[in-house]
């Protein structure tokens, strides 16, 4: 398999090829699709140094448009951004807009500012379009299907993909495990597949489709399965769903203190605030479940995922009490880290 394991830091200084690509934006072929492409931050700007210079070069064959959601930076994002790619807009936040409320903020500049917009490209800034990706996923869409990415996800040295099928057993799995994927892309036979969901690690939606689609419910959803609820809401009004069978794009998974609280070594009481008390958390409970009402394809899907869940979580609190009583002597029940990061 051929993984194109790139640099996990970028620096745009010296850089002259990277600095010539951000002034290609806006091209002045009005016949081309217009893209404008949402990219929400919060801090980390060596990684929206190396996300917008790569979205730049993937994206040859269109017009494009960026829209930084800076939400409440500390680390000068803003400035370095209006700095060296001008043509960018900036949009504002105060911290607490998160990654839901980023999105939909630049959803609705765009809905005023570029209502004749073809799509629209929701990014996270630690992903990395490879050259001309964005122009085949232009192509694969052909104004009707979101396309979702597969990429290599660097500091795990594997696969991953934006797109998920509804599991017999409920809830989304991504596509990379499933038999029909790992053949198209071993063969290259198929350059996309269709799934039931697609992630905002980096997809291309049509404009007018999300122009119909209901608003997510922030107060719910203002992170974690942010993405799960807008495909739900997408399908409601006809969208279909394609992830390319290649990588189109590069990402980091992001350090281990994001990852599910259920699966890592904490205390029972970190485990209970986590689960139950913060909304913001992976594995928040009550709101994990409304996403499930939401997202399944039926309601009986529905049920059948939320008991699921239910018993999942009763068993993890008995093994979380289990390992609370055997610490004393020394047994530890989880020995690493592991579990998935946040989108």
């Amino acid at each position: 398999m051929t993984t194109g394991v790139r640099k996990s830091e970028y620096n745009l200084s010296g850089n002259s090829t990277c600095a010539a690509l951000l002034e290609k934006t806006d091209s002045s072929d009005q016949l081309a699709p217009l893209i404008v492409a949402l990219v929400a931050v919060h801090n980390r700007l060596l990684l929206t140094q190396r996300c917008l210079c790569a979205l730049v070069a993937a994206t040859r064959k269109v017009r494009l448009h960026v829209v930084v959601i800076d939400d409440g930076s500390s680390d000068e994002t803003s400035v370095w951004v209006k700095s060296h790619f001008p043509a960018a807009t900036v949009l504002y936040g105060d911290g607490n807009l998160w990654f839901g409320g980023s999105v939909q903020k630049g959803l609705d500049y765009v809905r005023t500012a570029y209502p004749s917009a073809d799509y629209v490209l929701i990014l996270n800034n630690d992903s990395f379009m490879r050259p001309d990706s964005v122009d085949e996923m232009v192509t694969a869409s052909r104004g009707d299907y979101s396309v979702a990415v597969a990429y290599w996800t660097e500091d795990l040295a594997q696969p991953n993909t934006a797109g998920f099928r509804w599991s017999p057993t409920g809830s989304f799995d991504d596509v990379c495990h499933h038999a029909d994927w790992q053949a198209a892309h071993a063969s290259g036979s198929r350059r996309f597949l269709p799934v039931d969901a697609v992630a905002t690690t980096a997809c291309l939606h049509p404009a007018r489709t999300l122009a119909r689609a209901a608003l997510v419910n922030l107060s719910r959803h203002r992170q974690n399965r942010y993405d799960a609820v807008l495909s739900a809401h997408l399908r409601a009004v006809g969208a279909r769903f394609l992830v390319s069978t290649h990588f189109l794009a590069d990402h980091l998974y992001g350090p281990a203190d994001k990852r599910p609280a259920s699966l890592r070594l904490v205390s029972l009481s970190e485990f209970f605030r986590l689960t139950l008390l913060d909304p913001l958390s992976v594995h928040h409970v009550p709101y994990m479940i409304d996403a499930f009402w939401i997202t399944a394809p039926s309601r009986w899907s529905a049920f059948r995922c939320i008991a699921h869940c239910t018993f999942r979580y009763l068993g993890q609190v008995g093994a979380k009490l289990l390992q609370a009583a055997l610490a004393p002597v020394g047994i530890r029940l989880f020995a690493r880290e592991a579990g998935d990061g946040e989108p």
